[in-house]
C-alpha cells in the first residue's frame, strides 16, 4: 500500500474460514506505534478522500514491546505472546520465526509495501490458518520477509489438532466468565443472536476478539492482531542514497500544449509534467526550506514540503515512487499553485491559460467544468478532473479575477 496513513478497513470474522482472501489494508500512523506510511489503490481511491492536505500526515516513530520469543506464556495479555500448536511466539514476528516452525504460505514473487498488511493462508501439514502479514519498514519488500502481526483461530483449526493457549490459559473452550476473570472486563461487546463478542483493545492495531456460542457460553473463535513493534526491533529506517531509476527516466516536455489534463505547466517560466522530480525544482532554482533530507517511505508521500524561489513559497506534498525509501530530494512534487495571497508564482496552463485569465478564456479553452463550487459569496470554485488528478481554478468574486490556481497530479503509479 502504497500510502497509507490512513485507515484500517473492517474485517469480518468468520467462524468456519475455508481460506482467507487477500486485501491488503494500511496501517494507520497516527494510531499505531510504528513508522509506517502508506496506500493501495483502494485506500487511495477511497479513504484519501477525506483530503490529502490532512491525512498525509508525516511518519510517526513510536516504541512498544520487542518481538523476541521468550520462550514462555505471559500472565499480561498485552506482551502479545502466544502458544501455537506448542511454540511460544511473540507477536509481530517474523515470517521465518513460523516457518521454521512448518508454518508455509505461497507468496511466489509477490511484494508488499511499506506499511500495509494483508491475510495470507499459511499451513502446517493439514491445518491452515489466515495469517495478517505486514511490513513494518520503510521499503517495498518480499512477502516472505514480512511480519506475522496475527492469526484467527477458530473451530476448523482446533477440530485438525491445532492447539492455541494465550496469557493466563486462555484458549479454544474457555468460558466467557474466565475470559473476563483472566482479562477483566472487555474494551467492546457485541452481543448478536448466536454469538457474542468480545474485543479487548490497547489501540487500533493491537487487538484480541473472542467469538463466544451463546448456546454454550465457550470460545469458538480467536482473533489476534498486533502491529505495534519496539525500535529496537523495527527494521533499520535508512534511505538509499541513490537516485532512484524512476527519477532519472522523467523528461520535461518541451511544449505546454492545449491538453489540461496532460498536467503540463509552466511553472515560475519552467516546463514541468506532474510529477515531477523534486530534482527538477532544484535545478531551476527552488531551495527546499523545510523537511530537506527528511526520509519518505518506498511508495509513500510527505506533505508539508516547502520549496522557496524569488521570496515566494510552495507548499506541496512530495510522493516517493521508488522501491526503496529515499530524501525528499529523490521524490516528486504533485502539486504547484498561484495564490494571490501566498504563492505569486507565475503559472501557465495548456491552452495558454494564466493567473491573469478570465472565466471566459478558461470556459473557451476547457469547456464546462467538472465540478463547480459557487455558494461562497467570494471565491467561486470551478474543477476539472478528478480526486488527486485536477486541475482547480478559485475566483474571487470581489475583484472578478483568478485567486488561486492549483495544480495536482498523484496518480498511483507513473507511466514510465
Amino acid at each position: 500500500m502504497k500510502k497509507t496513513t490512513v485507515l484500517i478497513l473492517s474485517l469480518v470474522l468468520v467462524i468456519s474460514m475455508a481460506g482467507c482472501g487477500k486485501a491488503a489494508e494500511t496501517i494507520d500512523t497516527t494510531t499505531a506505534e510504528q513508522t509506517v506510511t502508506t496506500t493501495a489503490e483502494t485506500t487511495k481511491e477511497t479513504t484519501k478522500e477525506t483530503t490529502k492536505e490532512t491525512t498525509k500526515e508525516t511518519t510517526a516513530e513510536t516504541t512498544v514491546k520487542e518481538t523476541a520469543n521468550t520462550g514462555a506464556l505471559s500472565d499480561n495479555l498485552y506482551d502479545f505472546i502466544v502458544e501455537l500448536n506448542g511454540v511460544v511466539y511473540t507477536l509481530p514476528c517474523l515470517y521465518s520465526e513460523i516457518a521454521a516452525n512448518g508454518w508455509e504460505a505461497d507468496f511466489g514473487t509477490e511484494t508488499i509495501d511499506p506499511g500495509y498488511y494483508d491475510i495470507v493462508n499459511g499451513k502446517n501439514e493439514d491445518i491452515t490458518l489466515c495469517f495478517d502479514i505486514a511490513n513494518l519498514g520503510v521499503d517495498t519488500i518480499p512477502y516472505a520477509d514480512g511480519y506475522i502481526g496475527g492469526f484467527t483461530y477458530g473451530i476448523l483449526e482446533n477440530d485438525k489438532g491445532c492447539t492455541l493457549e494465550l496469557a493466563k490459559g486462555i484458549t479454544y473452550g474457555s468460558t466467557k466468565e474466565e475470559v473476563i476473570a483472566a482479562y477483566g472486563e472487555p474494551t467492546r461487546t457485541n452481543d448478536g443472536s448466536s454469538y457474542t463478542t468480545l474485543a479487548y483493545e490497547r489501540d487500533t492495531y493491537s487487538t484480541y476478539k473472542f467469538m463466544i456460542n451463546n448456546d454454550n457460553g465457550l470460545v469458538e473463535n480467536i482473533a489476534i492482531k498486533n502491529f505495534v513493534i519496539s525500535e529496537t526491533a523495527a527494521p533499520t529506517a535508512t534511505a538509499s542514497g541513490e537516485v532512484p531509476a524512476v527519477v532519472t527516466s522523467y523528461v520535461a516536455p518541451t511544449e505546454i500544449g492545449t491538453e489540461l489534463l496532460s498536467f503540463n505547466v509552466n511553472y515560475g517560466g519552467t516546463l514541468y509534467n506532474l510529477p515531477a522530480p523534486m530534482a527538477e525544482f532544484i535545478k531551476n532554482g527552488w531551495t527546499v526550506k523545510d523537511r530537506a533530507g527528511e526520509t519518505v517511505d518506498a511508495k509513500g508521500y510527505m506533505v508539508g514540503v516547502t520549496l522557496s524561489k524569488d521570496n515566494q513559497t510552495l507548499t506541496t506534498t512530495v510522493e516517493n515512487y521508488a522501491d526503496k525509501a529515499t530524501t525528499v530530494e529523490n521524490c516528486f512534487v504533485t502539486i504547484v499553485m498561484f495564490d494571490e495571497n501566498r504563492t505569486k508564482t507565475t503559472i501557465e496552463l495548456p491552452g495558454g491559460i494564466t493567473e491573469n485569465s478570465t472565466y471566459e478564456d478558461i470556459i473557451a479553452a476547457y469547456g464546462k467544468p467538472d465540478k463547480v463550487d459557487e455558494t461562497s459569496t467570494t471565491y467561486h470554485y470551478y474543477t476539472y478532473g478528478s480526486i488527486w488528478e485536477e486541475v482547480e481554478i478559485i475566483f474571487n468574486t470581489e475583484t472578478n479575477k483568478i485567486g488561486a490556481i492549483t495544480v495536482q497530479h498523484d496518480p498511483k503509479d507513473l507511466a514510465y
